[in-house]
């Protein structure tokens, strides 16, 4: 097929699409859910998709600083919205029906009035789905709904439809058949449509036996269920698209009884009986009148187009779904019935799924529903005495409601309010009349389209409250007139506060009359109700890696426990990853200590100072010393804000509490100490500079020094390593040298002659490093005679033949220096600026124009040779890093040269020379081309250089030579040693962008990578949607155009790896299910090895959330371990949900982002650098279960380099940014 498919395509979520599965749905008045200040247009004033205020934190800094609530717009939804307060809260509301969808990249409010589009059809200005009426055109279907690439349709059997009367979001095609209407409306979330059968002449025609609709089908399964449910699921990933209550047929009764209603229920009864005995007149006389003042025969009367009013004379409708057809069988007793008051309206709805949803039951028939109703539907006694025809066994009516609460998992809820519009009330004026609110079922109890009376109304298992006032009745689209605020204390705030510590998905709420025997009670609500949340963001849990004991170490347990000869100090720190920039809540920690045996006892301390949760700050308790000894200690920790307190450590799926025993027999915590970096609350230099640890026994305990015979330790949880004294208590000292900053814990534990352990926490914070010593940019301008030192300290003169101001490694707004590889080409700094004896690094961008030389970039001039030498081996075609063996004599040098690289000139490059002279196993040279070590070699004679530095030459005794030709930018110089990690970092300051498919378009099967990099090819069946109607047709998720996957062999790929998973590496994409609920896990992206995947990013059936699989090693079975954001669930609606992974090879971290947002489950440590060696896999898994995914998917990034949280967020706009 082709790659370019012009179709429009539904990314909004369609959720109460009422799409016909059988003949879609009248719906009818109202069911616009209202923005919070009253109709639509009228709420807060809603905040551009581009501005910053993407997550909580950002709101709640920018609502302090104003004293005004901001919205968080990252958090925005088409059925949700959260304010944070000016009080340090925040204000959630979960709606039922959409309140707004997304057009050209931007939020829009709901408008789901029709307009004509270029084709001659017509569409709703603004709704959740791509949805689209017929103009009358032949052969074309008259209603078409798209969701995410699955498709359903209708088309009329009997011939050519007329041009509609098109009225605000209806379109009626007047005389379909003759005397029925068909009448079709746009829906918040989708369509409803009807038959209109306006008089028994009509009724009798024989077509109306059975209907038989033409039904198209892409991607889905339609299905009756066992109650008579109409059910549409994705035919290849499985989970509802589209589900449709049991549909039904009633007559107009309510009209006449509503016309009737204020002249009493005898007049009602008089104004049914004359409507029905008038639709029996017209089936014998020659035109059709309906009613004692009927209006003229041309004129139709009203039908009720909302429903039977009350519920009334309703009959089943029968539908049957065939290959191709969805036959209706309306019930021919109320078509044909002597007292049917016409038109008879034939109704079987079809509405999409969501998260939420809302319908109405009736005691009387015990087995129909009203299923995502439209407008108003009834609770209460159904009043007969008004309603006599309407509410023929009706009974009793209660509505109900499901609302998703996954968000709040782990919030502290501060209150709840639920609020919803009465349409109608029993009595003429307002009276007190009570009304009350049930929570429904238990954990995640949803509704369905099977939901009926018989099998809920044995839920409704908790009373909340009930409001008992005078209500004023309003419409759907006003501002709510009923409200069950429930403050800090009330029942519904304590039902969500039960929700949110359980991890509850959904919770289902109903209304129903105080008195069910009483139709004064009786109200009609509005299905467009609201839950309102009020909470406060809590401490994150503390995470057993960052608690330890002194003496003890890192939090253990079991076996592995720590012994100790005191009560020992607990420490723990309170960090919140994402909460920074001064905005975090200062926070106390609470410590428990518990103990069973014999006399099992427990106590509780609080830290008394508020304190800022960071990595540098350690809550301590030194445990009381009435504990027993040799028993088991319990401890753990949580954090506390001031409003709530966060979950305990030991609290999860597998809870796990620190332990320890005390012992005064065992050896005491072994005395560590460090010049280079003391354990303070310092951040000491740094990344790449050595320091010196020395061991020895605690001379205070009970055990003699001598004694101990061996110590073992171990850096920030790495295996520990063995190290013995000369003797018994001697000490022993090693040098170690940190390669990324923040805190460090070095364990050491010190082990006696009978093989008793006590060991010891040594914390200390390293910064990062050093700076450079020298760093010259070389961007001076064109004509300067010298380089600036950023430093100050050392500018360098510039020789004649050295031009400034050319194009540097980033192009145009990037500039750097040109050599012309003469002898007038080169920067004298005329300082010595490095001890080349002692550890060192030296770093250039460099561009050679020539190779048929050899060239120095960076060298520091010795008396007769070279303290170093950075440069170009013609000989050897190869960058090399070498030293001299010594300063006076050529007998020749240590070196180290890169291997496995093409040296190609006119390219730019990064060369990287590090020097580590107190190197385990002797000193070392290394290069670095670009962030890669290619080169090493040992430095087996050591001396210092005493002449300055030099850029672009090098010295000898015969003076100066091996002028560079080319370009150089960047040049630094430190005085330590640079990691690997930071040798990355010279790159550049964000990351590398490796690939970037905005998915907008595809050519002989494949999508061009923006910047002319390698395409993704288009397999299976996988392709292009292009919007053929920009105006109404369903926007790509981003941009022009994004890719369709129809989950049955469909993906895309590139041909080679863009990133290799060996260093750090960010990964995204925007991605939209077909459904809800699919069955089967999808893949969105993967990086394959040659067994397993580097990182997988899928939708996990299993748990319905997405989740981050990393492969711990490329083997067959290889151990996966996941990570899971459980509070972002998948959601249809919007333009899908952005999906990024960003590794950090340096922090040794993975965070899975949804929406820009980062939650507790969805981040961790993680070491695994094996390398990738297959394409990028776009929808599928390479390695293991394919797992195709189902949907769209769109703005492909890749990066190599670690984006940090606002570059994710920059990227979960909705519009396309080409030079990110």
């Amino acid at each position: 097929m082709s790659a370019d498919r012009h179709t429009p395509m539904r990314r909004g979520v369609l959720r109460r699409a009422a799409v016909a599965a059988a003949v879609a749905g009248a719906v009818a008045a109202g069911g616009l859910a209202v923005l919070p200040g009253g109709g639509p247009g009228h709420g807060p004033a809603p905040v551009a998709a581009d501005q910053p205020v993407v997550t909580e934190q950002q709101a709640l800094a920018r609502a302090k600083d104003s004293g005004k609530k901001t919205e968080v717009v990252g958090l925005r939804t088409e059925r949700r919205e959260i304010f944070a307060e000016p009080d340090g809260t925040f204000t959630a509301r979960e709606y039922t029906e959409p309140v707004r969808t997304v057009q050209g990249g931007k939020w829009v409010p709901i408008d789901p009035t029709l307009v004509r589009r270029a084709d001659g059809g017509w569409s709703p200005k603004a709704a959740t789905v791509d949805l689209a009426f017929s103009g009358g055109q032949a052969g074309r279907p008259f209603v078409t709904m798209q969701r995410a690439g699955r498709e359903f349709a209708l088309t009329w059997p009997y011939g050519k439809l007329p041009a509609p009367r098109v009225e605000g979001e209806t379109a009626t095609y007047v005389d379909a058949l003759p005397g029925v209407d068909l009448t079709v409306r746009a829906e918040t979330d989708g369509f409803g449509h009807l038959l209109v059968v306006k008089t028994p002449e009509a009724a009798a025609d024989p077509r109306l036996a059975a209907l038989d609709l033409g039904m198209t089908t892409d991607g889905l399964k339609v299905a009756e269920d066992a109650t008579g449910a109409i059910v549409a699921e994705d035919a290849v990933v499985g989970g509802t698209v589209f589900e449709a209550g049991k549909p039904a047929m009633w007559d107009s009764a309510a009209v006449r009884e509503a016309a009737a209603k204020e002249d009493g229920p005898k007049a009602v009864a008089r104004a049914v009986k004359s409507a029905a005995a008038s639709a029996d007149a017209t089936a014998a006389a020659p035109s059709p009148t309906v009613g004692p003042k009927a209006p003229a025969a041309s004129k139709a009367p009203e039908a009720a187009l909302e429903g039977p009013g009350g519920g009334g004379k309703v009959a089943p409708l029968g539908v049957e779904v065939g290959k191709g057809k969805l036959r209706l069988l309306p019930d021919q007793k109320l078509l044909r019935g002597k007292d049917t008051v016409f038109p008879v309206v034939i109704d079987p709805i079809q509405r999409t799924t969501s998260r939420s949803s809302w319908t109405g039951v009736m005691s009387g028939m015990p087995g129909e529903q009203d299923w995502k109703y439209s407008g108003s539907a009834g609770v209460g006694k159904c009043p007969t005495d008004y309603n006599p025809v309407s509410c023929n066994g009706v009974g009793v009516r209660r509505v109900m409601f499901t609302l998703p609460l996954s968000f709040y998992k782990g919030k502290q809820i501060l209150g709840a309010t639920f609020s919803a519009r009465v349409e109608h009330i029993y009595s003429a004026s307002p009276t007190a009349e009570p009304i009350q609110l049930y929570r429904i079922g238990g954990q995640n109890y949803s509704l369905s389209s099977s939901s009926s009376w018989s099998n809920t109304s044995d839920d409704w298992d908790d009373y909340l409250q009930t409001v008992d006032k005078a209500i004023s009745p309003t419409s759907c689209s006003s501002q709510p007139n009923l409200n069950f605020e429930s403050g800090a204390t009330g029942e519904l705030t304590s039902e969500v506060k039960t929700a949110a510590a359980g991890g509850w998905n959904s919770m289902t709420l109903g209304l129903r009359a105080a008195d069910e025997s009483r139709f004064a009670e009786w109200k009609r609500i509005c299905g467009n109700a609201f839950l309102s949340v009020k909470y406060n963001n809590l401490p994150r849990q503390i995470k057993t890696s960052d608690m330890s004991t002194d003496p003890g170490g890192v939090c253990k347990w079991g076996s592995g426990r720590a012994y100790t000869d005191t009560p020992p100090k607990l420490m723990a720190i309170a960090s919140d990853p994402d909460h920074g920039n001064g905005q975090t809540d200062k926070v106390k920690v609470q410590f428990k200590v518990e103990w069973g045996g014999s006399s099992p006892g427990s106590y509780t301390y609080t830290t008394p100072d508020w304190l800022s949760p960071t990595t540098a700050t350690k809550f301590t308790h030194t445990v009381k010393s009435t504990i027993p000894q040799n028993t088991v200690i319990y401890w753990s920790a949580r954090a506390y804000d001031g409003d709530g307190y966060g979950p305990w450590s030991s609290e999860g799926d597998t809870p796990q509490r620190c332990e320890f025993m005390y012992d005064k027999t065992w050896p005491g915590k072994p005395l560590v100490l460090s010049k280079q970096y003391p354990s303070d609350t310092v951040y000491h230099d740094g990344v790449g500079t050595y320091g010196t640890f020395t061991f020895s026994p605690n001379p205070n305990d009970s055990v003699l020094d001598t004694d101990v015979v061996k110590y073992t330790y171990s850096f920030d949880g790495a295996a520990p390593l063995p190290l013995n004294p000369s003797t018994g208590g001697g000490s022993v000292s090693l040098q170690w040298m940190p390669t990324r900053s923040g805190r460090h814990v070095l364990e050491v534990v010190a082990i006696d002659k009978a093989n008793h352990a006590s060991s010891t926490p040594y914390d200390f914070l390293v910064s990062e490093g050093k700076p450079v010593v020298a760093q010259w940019n070389l961007a001076d301008q064109a004509g300067d005679t010298e380089a600036h030192d950023e430093s100050g300290e050392f500018s360098a003169t510039a020789g004649t033949n050295v031009t400034f101001g050319v194009d540097g490694p980033g192009g145009k707004v990037d500039k750097a220096a040109r050599f012309d590889g003469s002898s007038g080409a080169y920067l004298d700094t005329s300082e010595t600026v490095l001890d080349t004896s002692k550890s060192f690094s030296v770093s250039a961008w460099v561009r050679p124009t020539a190779l048929d030389k050899d060239m120095t970039i960076v060298s520091q001039d010795g008396t007769g040779e070279p303290g170093f030498t950075l440069g170009y081996d013609a000989g050897a075609q190869t960058w090399k890093f070498a030293v001299p063996v010594n300063d006076v004599d050529s007998l020749g040098e240590w070196k180290a040269v890169s291997t496995g690289v093409s040296v190609v000139k006119d390219q730019w490059v990064l060369l990287t020379g590090v020097y580590d002279a107190q190197k385990t196993g002797g000193p070392q040279l290394q290069l670095y081309i670009n962030k890669d070590l290619k080169g090493s070699a040992a430095r087996r004679s050591a001396w210092k250089s005493y002449g300055p530095l030099q850029i672009g030459r090098t010295t000898a005794k015969s003076g100066y030579r091996d002028h560079f030709s080319g370009d150089l930018a960047e040049v630094r110089v430190f005085d330590r040693v640079l990691p690997p990690a930071q040798v990355a970092e010279l790159m550049t300051v964000k990351p590398l962008r490796k690939g970037y498919w905005q998915l907008d378009s595809a050519s002989s099967g494949s999508s061009a990578e923006t910047g002319g990099g390698q395409a993704l090819t288009l397999a299976g069946n996988a392709a292009i949607y292009r919007p053929a109607d920009p105006l109404f047709d369903t926007a790509a998720l981003v941009g022009d155009g994004n890719l369709v996957l129809d989950g049955d062999g469909d993906y895309a790929s590139t041909a080679t790896a863009p990133v290799s998973g060996n260093s750090s590496f960010t990964i995204s994409a925007r991605a939209q299910l077909t459904s809800l609920d699919p069955e089967k896990s999808q893949t969105v992206l993967s990086l394959p090895g040659a067994n397993a995947n580097r990182i997988q990013v899928r939708y996990q059936a299993s748990t319905q959330q997405w989740e981050l699989a990393v492969a711990k090693t490329d083997t067959a079975g290889a151990q996966v371990v996941t990570f899971t954001d459980d509070q972002e669930l998948p959601d249809t609606g919007g333009s899908g949900q952005h999906l990024a992974v960003v590794y950090d090879a340096f922090a040794n971290s993975v965070r899975l982002y949804v929406e820009g947002q980062l939650v507790a489950g969805a981040y961790g440590k993680d070491d695994t650098l094996w390398s990738a060696t297959g394409g990028l896999q776009v929808g599928r898994s390479l390695r293991g279960g394919s797992e195709y995914f189902a949907g769209a998917i769109d703005e492909v990034r890749v990066y190599s380099g670690a984006a940090d949280q606002i570059a994710v967020q920059q990227m979960s706009l909705l519009e396309a940014i080409t030079d990110m």
